[in-house]
């Protein structure tokens, strides 16, 4: 999931933590992230406690499973990110919170072309750039479905570049007003 967190707000990521630990989430703060692990109590049927037995191999730890909530300075639009092991009813209470600092979900309510707009009318260029983009998107969507990867990643690669040149515009027109 991404977010735009506007010029005007600064990155807290204690404050974050904060508000999950309010709604009873359990999130620390690891270097400049926000970290979420989560444990899932296990109740294993007869098959499972049957198989570890028989194969010892099968005790081994599971790795745990994390959410991180991070911030990339470097974008504009997409500038932060939640990563990892996404856990739908949890994920609407991390969107809540995120939303609740004053960040913007990237999403079906508002588009990266929104979002620019708010910052940088559109013009001729931009315009172009984002319809490249959704046309790019929907081309990547499409390889995925028919599981053609290797044709989506070029696409993608381009789409990650348009969004840099995106980036560089805004940045560019917010730093001269």
């Amino acid at each position: 999931m991404y977010y735009h967190m506007p010029p005007d707000h600064t990155w807290a990521p204690s404050t974050i933590c904060g508000l999950l630990h309010a709604d009873n989430l359990s999130s620390s703060v690891v270097g400049n992230a926000v970290e979420i692990l989560w444990s899932f109590p296990e109740a294993p049927g007869f098959i499972e406690r049957l198989l570890k037995r028989l194969l010892p191999q099968a005790r081994r730890p599971k790795p745990p499973l994390r959410t991180t909530i991070q911030s990339y300075p470097e974008y504009f639009i997409r500038n932060v990110h939640v990563d990892g092991f996404e856990y739908a009813p949890v994920m609407c209470e991390i969107g809540r919170v995120l939303r609740e600092c004053g960040y913007i979900e990237i999403g079906a309510e508002h588009s990266e072309r929104e979002i620019a707009n708010r910052y940088c009318p559109s013009d001729t260029v931009t315009r172009g750039l984002f319809d490249e983009l959704e046309s790019l998107e929907a081309s990547i969507w499409e390889h995925l479905a028919d599981q053609e990867f290797k044709k989506a990643v070029p696409l993608r690669d381009r789409a990650n570049e348009i969004r840099s040149q995106i980036d560089a515009m805004l940045f560019a027109s917010t730093s001269t007003t």
